[in-house]
């Protein structure tokens, strides 16, 4: 009787500990391709968030191959590093380093646009996000960009294979440019068909 018990409130125990873990606040996906960035880095949260999505997760063709993505970019609201005290902008850099990568090797294609306003303004504010935890262990919840906009990205025709990357600067007058966040993806292109794919690095 005892262990049926201890098993019953086992049982309930963990039912509890997944419910708590669902996420309330989700984005549902439009297309084929969606990926973002994790709400933590190591045993800490961040405060920025990038995603991408694309209509197809797979594109045809012999030359080079645009796909027109819809960029997120976002932070949490309230998140503001510098204060109202410092002028700072921004800019975001899309760039295609082919494999095999190495430190020295330079951008198979790459585009930088710029901002005029700042990082923090409440225009890139993101989802509100739900922390939870589990004994001493955190759970940062997952929050998603609300500012988005659209951007043609070009896969140069001669590039195989190789990864995709979105970095995020700050500017800073006097100081130099700080990467602060960024996404990647892997793609590769076989007998005509590019395929994007997050998951098979």
């Amino acid at each position: 009787m005892r262990r049926i018990t201890a098993l019953a409130i086992c049982l309930t125990l963990v039912m509890l500990c997944l419910a708590g873990c669902q996420e309330k606040n989700e984005y549902t996906p439009t297309g084929e391709f969606y990926i973002k960035t994790s709400p933590s880095r190591g045993d800490g949260g961040v405060a920025e968030v990038i995603s991408l999505e694309a209509e197809h997760k797979t594109y045809e063709g012999d030359g080079d191959i645009t796909v027109p993505m819809t960029v997120g970019l976002g932070h949490l609201p309230g998140h503001d590093l510098y204060g109202d005290d410092v002028q700072d902008t921004f800019y975001v850099l899309y760039k295609i380093i082919e494999s095999p990568w190495t430190a020295d090797k330079k951008s198979a294609w790459e585009k930088k646009v710029e901002y005029t306003d700042s990082w923090y303004d409440s225009k890139y504010d993101s989802t509100e996000q739900e922390n939870r935890s589990f004994l001493i262990f955190p759970h940062y919840g997952e929050f998603y960009p609300l500012y988005k906009e659209t951007v043609d990205i070009v896969f140069p025709a001669d590039v195989e294979k190789g990864t995709f990357y979105v970095e995020l600067y700050t500017v800073i007058e006097g100081q130099e440019d700080q990467q602060f966040a960024e996404l990647s993806f892997y793609f590769k292109r076989e007998n005509g068909v590019l395929t994007l794919d997050p998951h098979d690095r």
